[in-house]
């Protein structure tokens, strides 16, 4: 017996009839490898044995303690729920009138000399099936024809118009169906080009094909599902969870069923976070380290002399003052960690914004912190733009870049806001030296920050982030005096 519809193994609640030979339990037991088979000795124990996991009970008609009928009271069976196949003795070939009566799922005859644990099967698979079809309710057709053609209709449209690669493939796993709605970008090619292919037929790159075909191949050998595997497409550095279950007719495992949907930003929001608390944890344990170290000198130094001079004194302001800065440094680094994860782990809601507001919020949050540092500033009033919530950190993050760049003077920073059409540009210039090649690569997406290179960079990564969940773009360039300008552009709405 075959595994039914909704895979894995199902539940068989079994109270053979009280006359032996009508049934043979334990055959009916070893023809069911599927199956986990409860096997009750009593009305009661069945009764006590019986739960929602129960796919099927099989019982004789008269059972010890009572029948079937009896059973049903017992267990509260439901028959909508939980089909009930029934054994009935019938010597003479009729059954008991009460029990044709009752909403019985099956009801096999057998008699002493012809064991019925065939027929028996056979009524369970049907009945395990049936109940593992897709539930139904409302005002539907009740003849099979009608609800098969209703479901086929149900089926087309999935094919047609849900947003996903889906397929079915038949026993050599050679594509029969595939998915025609408007997937944004399939594994390699469109839906034609996998019609009567298996994927090892050029339908991915050979390098890329083997493994997803021995899969089809395990599951159309086995009958065992392969559910939401991750699978990686190097020549196009692409990510699909994949599901695949045995495509079954009569019992037998005729193909493959499989829906893969794709998960690159999804792992590439995983390995950002991971990157982004690697530095974080590496940064603070430098500074926690130097923050002890200091200390330990300090505490040397009083339990070595007790009679202190001034220039020791002094010396320890220094180390206090040194240890403050590491501690603002520190709080900076983890609030620029939670700003990160935060803007990873959300989904994007780019929205229409008063971009003039913000920038003017952002330029006054500034000179508040930094009160010596001057910014002329351009801003055109009432431009709206689509950004996302976090793009007031935008213009923090690169002009507190520019002030990191300045190498201890007072830098010159201008930011400009304007409106264009069909988009909102914002740009920040500076008059420091050039920004680093791995930091410029960072905010033009030419490279991903890593563990190795992680200075002022992460800043600059939070900056590419907000403006792609916006659906914005960053671009750099240098002004007329040699400093740096980088041009932040969103779209405008509508």
């Amino acid at each position: 017996m075959s595994v039914p519809p909704g895979g894995g193994p199902f539940e068989v609640l079994l109270l053979p009839p009280d006359r032996e030979g009508v049934l043979n339990a334990r055959a009916l037991e070893r023809s069911l490898p599927d199956a986990n088979v409860r096997l009750a000795s009593s009305l009661a124990d069945a009764a006590s044995r019986y739960d929602a996991a129960v796919d099927c009970v099989v019982s004789g008609f008269r059972v010890p303690g009572g029948t079937a009928i009896d059973l049903r009271e017992r267990a509260g069976l439901d028959a909508d729920r939980t089909p009930h196949v029934v054994v009935v003795e019938a010597e003479d070939g009729r059954v008991p009138v009460e029990a044709v009566g009752e909403q019985f799922a099956d009801l096999v005859p057998a008699t002493a000399e012809d064991d019925a644990t065939a027929a028996v099967r056979e009524s369970i698979e049907t009945a395990v099936s049936e109940r593992r079809s897709p539930r139904l309710a409302g005002d539907w057709p009740s003849d099979r024809r009608a609800l098969n053609d209703r479901k086929a209709s149900i089926l087309d449209q999935f094919f047609t118009k849900i947003p996903q690669h889906l397929f079915v493939k038949d026993a050599s796993a050679r594509n029969v169906m595939i998915s025609e709605a408007a997937v944004s970008r399939r594994i390699h090619r469109l839906s034609d080009d996998y019609l009567g292919k298996r994927d090892i037929d050029g339908v991915v790159p050979v390098e890329e094909a083997r493994e997803p075909y021995e899969d089809d191949l395990a599951v159309i050998r086995t009958g065992e599902p392969i559910l939401e595997k991750e699978e990686y497409y190097p020549t196009s550095s692409r990510w699909f969870r994949t599901s695949k279950v045995p495509w079954e007719e009569n019992g037998d495992v005729v193909g493959v069923l499989g829906a893969s949907q794709e998960i690159t930003e999804e792992k590439k929001r995983e390995r950002q976070l991971e990157i982004v608390n690697h530095h974080v944890r590496h940064a603070m344990r430098n500074d926690l380290n130097a923050v002890a170290g200091w200390i330990d000198v300090v505490r040397n130094r009083e339990d070595g002399d007790r009679h202190r001079e001034d220039g020791d004194r002094h010396r320890d302001d220094e180390i206090l003052d040194r240890v403050s800065r590491i501690t603002d440094r520190l709080c900076n680094r983890v609030e620029k960690q939670q700003a990160i994860v935060d803007a990873v782990s959300a989904e994007p809601e780019p929205a229409p914004r008063d971009l003039s507001a913000v920038v003017e919020g952002e330029l006054r949050a500034v000179a508040d912190e930094y009160e010596s540092l001057r910014i002329d500033a351009d801003i055109e009033p009432d431009v709206t733009a689509v950004a996302d919530e976090g793009v007031d950190q935008v213009v923090r993050e690169l002009i507190e870049n520019a002030v990191q760049h300045s190498e201890g003077r007072v830098p010159e920073i201008g930011v400009t806001l304007h409106g264009n059409g069909d988009r909102a540009e914002i740009h920040v210039r500076d008059d420091c030296t050039p920004i680093p090649t791995y930091e410029r690569e960072i905010l033009t997406g030419e490279r991903e920050i890593d563990q190795l290179n992680h200075s002022s960079g992460l800043g600059l990564w939070l900056v590419r982030w907000l403006v792609e969940n916006s659906e914005g773009r960053v671009e750099f360039g240098r002004t007329d005096v040699g400093g740096n300008d980088v041009a932040v552009t969103f779209p405008s709405p509508g």
